[in-house]
């Protein structure tokens, strides 16, 4: 189900809503890469509501959401939808408020993720192939016109603040990570041609934060599996206990 939630900053904040058929009171934010789509079923989702309620946010800008893509940081609107969770403003299935809050964040949302405000219902915070530096991605000169020439009709934004994100001058995990690294698990893919894993591998080792490598490449929402579901799954019971 589709819903819009209003922030502070008067954001229409469009998000998707997977409700588990089970009775939970934990609940968990999706924050996808650029592109994607939303409309497309995805298997993770599957996975998550058998234990959780799920929340896909769009960003300010993107698929419906009102604003400009990054005139503004979406972590913004994001730690405005986690505040909103924490004073109880969500309810689950049977009218309670959630008691924890766990996160999923690939690629951008993944660079988005590490840099969010910690919040005591802020549980854990899973990433995978998270962008540490913009300015190390493969391609990331032609971002803009990509999303310009190919989904244009899902993200509007200002060239300037397209090339304010790849000079790491909106999004900077190096710079803005104020986590606590125990919440916090990372997943590489070993081969990934976007995210140069080194990367990755120095952010963690440099701040002491839980690391998987995987054999496989870019790691997106679609890319999975059940492997990993397992091991996210195993990372957020912990957190829940």
């Amino acid at each position: 189900m589709t819903n819009i939630h209003k922030t502070k900053t008067g954001i229409d904040l469009v998000y998707t809503s997977y409700m588990s058929n089970n009775t939970t009171d934990t609940c968990v934010i999706l924050l996808p890469g650029i592109p994607y789509n939303p409309l497309k079923n995805y298997d993770l989702i599957d996975h998550l509501t058998t234990q959780h309620d799920v929340y896909m946010i769009h960003y300010d800008g993107t698929w419906g959401s009102s604003g400009k893509f990054l005139k503004h940081n979406p972590v913004i609107s994001v730690q405005d939808f986690i505040s909103s969770l924490e004073r109880g403003a969500f309810l689950n299935t049977t009218g309670s408020a959630y008691k924890n809050v766990f996160i999923i964040g690939t690629s951008f949302g993944g660079g988005l993720a590490l840099t969010l405000k910690d919040y005591p219902i802020l549980k854990a915070v899973c990433v995978l192939s998270p962008v540490i530096s913009y300015k190390s991605v493969a391609g990331i000169d032609t971002l803009g016109e990509y999303l310009k020439t190919r989904h244009s009709d899902y993200y509007t934004f200002m060239s300037e603040d397209m090339q304010a994100l790849i000079t790491d001058q909106i999004i900077s995990p190096k710079e803005q990570m104020t986590l606590q690294t125990n919440k916090l698990l990372v997943f590489a893919g070993e081969y990934d041609d976007q995210i140069p894993v080194n990367d990755i591998l120095e952010f963690c080792s440099k701040n002491n934060i839980a690391l998987h490598t995987l054999p496989m490449g870019h790691i997106t929402l679609s890319k999975v599996n059940s492997d990993i579901y397992k091991k996210i799954s195993l990372f957020f019971d912990k957190k829940n206990a």
